[in-house]
């Protein structure tokens, strides 16, 4: 129930010393919601990164956050100068939790260490999803960091995946070619030299280090909204998104309502990326949009190229309708 990362470090390194004790094998997964929204920011980072004195709406935390994000609330007439300080200030935040992860790994690390864990425990840092910040210039308008609202530029689908294992037999190899994140479980079972009892999606890192061919990677959006889309997109029955969500009786879980997914997944806009290539597919309410971008030369992906290479939309558009059947 709390946004304190830290004090979900304290609980992990509790976890880590009874694991150490039971002398045997363990899995532990921790996820610390440093950079998510809405990343508040403790003593001392808070201060860190010129903050000191901003005074500020977003002084602690990302301009915005929760159903604010999910429903579109905001200074809509904000000028450019208030809406520049105000993204100035969240890659503050933004810098800060980067720094406050670092230190919640080097306390795991430390911890392992300690304990005599370190020299027979494979680590992965890994993020679920990167975060997008306001830039002038984008072809939506947005404040604060988001995810998965739109489909443009890398910033949210391009993260970190460190692995280290106990006998550094792959020391500072750099996994160049792309992976994804359902590739994750595929690589675990390699290093552990086990088998996955059943189909699988997905293929080791490892083997990515003498792939030739770019592997095919597809994204979808998930919750979006108006000032995300495209002329003529497909919308929810909702006015207020958040009227979407309904709260389990017996588990106390928030979840999804059945009656929203339909309209949820048939508003998806999705991608189909190989290489420097990328084409967005948008839900339209008659029919559909595509645009193709080249990631190398457009890395924000402000001017479809689609018209300049018809054959390539063509293929990735081929390559993307397994996944829309």
């Amino acid at each position: 129930r709390s946004y304190r990362p830290d004090l979900f470090v304290d609980k992990a390194l509790d976890t880590l010393g009874k694991i150490s004790r039971q002398g045997k094998p363990f899995f532990l997964a921790m996820h610390t919601c440093v950079l998510h929204v809405p990343s508040v920011r403790p003593y001392p980072w808070h201060q860190m990164f010129d903050q000191r004195g901003y005074n500020g709406t977003n002084r602690f935390r990302y301009s915005t956050s929760g159903t604010a994000l999910l429903d579109g609330d905001g200074e809509k007439d904000q000028s450019l100068e208030a809406k520049r300080i105000i993204a100035e200030q969240d890659l503050r935040i933004y810098d800060s939790g980067i720094d406050m992860a670092d230190q919640m790994v080097a306390r795991v690390v430390s911890e392992l260490k300690r304990s005599g864990l370190w020299d027979n425990t494979i680590v992965m840092l890994i993020s679920d999803h990167g975060e997008e910040h306001y830039e002038e210039g984008h072809p939506y308008q947005f404040r604060g960091p988001n995810h998965g609202y739109h489909s443009y530029g890398d910033g949210q689908h391009h993260v970190v995946w460190s692995i280290r294992t106990p006998d550094n037999a792959r020391a500072g190899t750099s996994i160049k070619q792309t992976v994804r994140l359902h590739d994750l479980v595929p690589t675990l079972m390699e290093l552990l030299d086990m088998d996955w009892p059943s189909e699988i999606d997905g293929v080791s890192a490892f083997a990515a280090v003498d792939e030739d061919a770019e592997r095919e990677v597809y994204i979808e959006t998930g919750v979006s909204e108006p000032r995300y889309w495209t002329e003529g997109h497909r919308t929810y029955p909702f006015k207020r998104l958040n009227a979407k969500y309904e709260i389990d009786d017996e588990t106390g879980r928030i979840n999804i309502k059945a009656s929203f997914m339909p309209h949820l997944i048939a508003a998806k806009d999705r991608v189909m990326q190989v290489g420097r290539w990328k084409l967005i597919w948008h839900a339209l309410e008659e029919g559909m949009k595509i645009e193709l971008f080249d990631r190398e030369n457009d890395p924000s992906n402000l001017n479809p190229v689609t018209d300049q290479h018809p054959e390539i939309a063509a293929e990735l558009l081929d390559r993307m309708t397994p996944y829309l059947e």
